[in-house]
């Protein structure tokens, strides 16, 4: 097959420039209208809002809960435009500073978990308490001295980070009534285990890298339900002719509680504190822990029990409604029948009295 290498004409040549440019200006023109997030194949979805900040942050999915992550972005205060709709939210390593404005977050009435670690805040009061279904914090890495007392009554609260500030043993001089699970204190300025009464829910306790130099079985006897516990890098001193150490172990040892120290008790106090028996007090303290669990599933069975019993009557209820539906529209249908038959019986009447006035035929 002979193939024509015949150049092309002055018009064909104009005509494809303005083939080609009019191509360019249809494809700037998509761009332009493009929505400016676009969903990305095997990866999450994002949708970026019109505000001025909150363009940068991203929505995602996290396990079906909405998640907006806005994590390093030089933001000196929450962005106001964020969906109200989030029940997860990264702040984490911005320029928040020292305290925020009262009720930040009180338009985000579905948020369970809050990270606001990595920033320079100091102060959290009047914020907080907003959140009534909170149950992962993490404000780690921060400047904090002191902490609400409305934190530590979060009704959900079960993972709380405070790890990396400058907290004291009197921050923790407070009643603790959130259920906590796990619970980060390591890095601050303890110099003892936090008194902070009996905890039924703690099951992993970090208290790493503090002043903490005692130690004593009626610090963790509060704490019934502990499964980890990590003093790691703490300045604890016993004395030579001190069974406490022993004790502390032992406690450990019966509670198969998993430690996480550099400490060694003297081997030579061993024999000599290996019959002392807990005291009362200490015995006490653990009770106490152990009746609020109790308490819990008391508490819970019988919610359980009213929310059944509430489940049954409306059942109850329900179904009297649909038999009394079901009677009276038969009742209904019986009555509509009856009239039918006594219209019929009356027409028929009718129609024999009119045959009973007409003439014989002759």
């Amino acid at each position: 097959m002979k193939i024509d290498f015949t150049p092309l004409t002055t018009g064909s040549t104009k005509a494809m420039n303005i083939l080609l440019a009019n191509g360019i200006f249809s494809l700037i023109l998509c761009m332009a209208a493009a929505p400016a997030d676009v969903m990305v194949l095997g990866k999450p979805s994002f949708i970026s809002d019109q505000g001025q900040f909150v363009r940068k942050c991203i929505y995602s999915k996290w396990y079906s809960k909405l998640q907006v992550n806005c994590s390093r972005r030089d933001f000196e205060n929450i962005p106001e435009k964020l969906n109200t709709k989030v029940e997860i939210m990264v702040m984490s390593s911005n320029r928040l500073r020292e305290e925020l404005p009262p009720h930040t977050f009180a338009p985000y009435t579905r948020l369970v978990s809050l990270f606001l670690n990595d920033n320079f805040l100091s102060d959290i009061n009047n914020t907080i308490e907003d959140l009534q279904y909170l149950q992962v914090l993490d404000i780690s890495d921060n400047g904090f001295y002191v902490l609400p007392s409305t934190l530590f009554q979060l009704p959900y609260l079960r993972t709380l980070y405070l790890s990396h500030n400058f907290l004291t043993d009197g921050t923790f001089k407070l009643e603790v009534t959130s259920p906590i699970e796990h619970l980060e204190i390591g890095r601050n300025k303890l110099t003892k285990i936090p008194s902070i009464g009996p905890q039924p829910s703690l099951t992993k306790l970090n208290l790493s890298t503090n002043n903490i130099d005692r130690l004593s079985v009626d610090d963790v006897a509060p704490f019934c339900k502990l499964e980890i516990l990590d003093i790691t890098n703490n300045p604890i001193s016993l004395g030579d002719s001190s069974c406490d150490c022993h004790q502390f172990m032992k406690w450990v040892k019966i509670r198969n509680i998993t430690l996480v120290s550099n400490i060694a008790c003297k081997r030579e106090t061993l024999d000599s504190c290996s019959a002392t028996s807990f005291t009362n007090e200490t015995m006490a303290l653990y009770n106490e822990c152990l009746g609020a669990i109790e308490i819990a599933k008391a508490q819970a069975k019988a919610k359980a029990t009213w929310i059944t019993a509430g489940s049954c009557i409306l059942a109850f209820l329900v179904c009297v409604i649909i038999g009394l539906y079901c009677v009276h529209k038969r009742n209904k249908k019986r009555e509509k029948k009856k009239k039918k038959a006594q219209t019929l019986a009356a027409n028929n009447a009718n129609t024999e009295l009119l045959n009973g006035n007409l003439p014989e035929p002759v």
